[in-house]
């Protein structure tokens, strides 16, 4: 009897294994994954977002045009102490707080953001793969404070997370944030981008 029930254990073990494995690459991704879509912004991603930690200031793109080729701030320099906090379905970055050029921004999270996932070595047949991910959330926002000089209306703005992830989109594995905002024909137009404290 023994020996009977030993073998209908292993039997058992033997059925299960392929779905445990199934379960377990459910998120692996092969070799030339590539992804984009659109996805809800979830509860999660509020969740997440609302417990962002900077590493470090933000720093102010520039090419050679420097400050001729930055609008919306009446301040030039190339880095800013930034904060950026979700508060229900508002999102404020602030830059230079406490200081005589603050600016502050501010937005309605959208419903939907964009992702977009890929394997950089499309070439290599690795049995791991680890991809770079992309999340994208479109903003119209409206600056304020002594160090905006944008106007009164909303401007076009995008938020980006940039992170490593797997097959599974989870924003929580970003780990460099990037505002881009307004363009050439609008009031403002700047980028500014930095590292998240929360992952490596």
């Amino acid at each position: 009897m023994k020996k009977t029930g030993v073998l209908y254990l292993c039997a058992i073990w033997a059925g299960l294994a392929p779905v445990q494995q199934a379960f377990a690459c459910a998120c692996c991704a092969d070799p030339g994954y590539r992804e984009q879509m659109v996805l809800p912004v979830s509860a999660y991603d509020i969740s997440v977002l609302s417990e962002l930690e900077l590493d470090g200031p933000g720093n102010l793109y520039m090419t050679a045009c420097a400050e001729d080729c930055v609008s919306g701030l009446n301040w030039f320099q190339s880095t800013a102490d930034t904060e950026i906090s979700v508060s229900g379905n508002t999102v404020s970055v602030t830059l230079n707080p406490d200081t005589s050029t603050q600016t502050v921004l501010k937005a309605d999270v959208p419903d939907e953001m964009s992702y977009l996932a890929r394997d950089l070595k499309p070439g290599d047949a690795s049995t791991s793969v680890w991809l770079k991910t992309e999340f994208l959330i479109p903003l119209k926002i409206f600056g304020s404070g002594p160090g905006w000089s944008g106007g009164t209306e909303a401007v076009p703005a995008e938020l980006i997370f940039y992170g490593d992830g797997n097959a599974c989109p989870d924003i929580a594995l970003s780990n460099h944030w990037l505002l881009n905002v307004g363009g050439p024909e609008q009031n403002a137009r700047f980028r500014l981008f930095g590292k998240l404290s929360n992952n490596p």
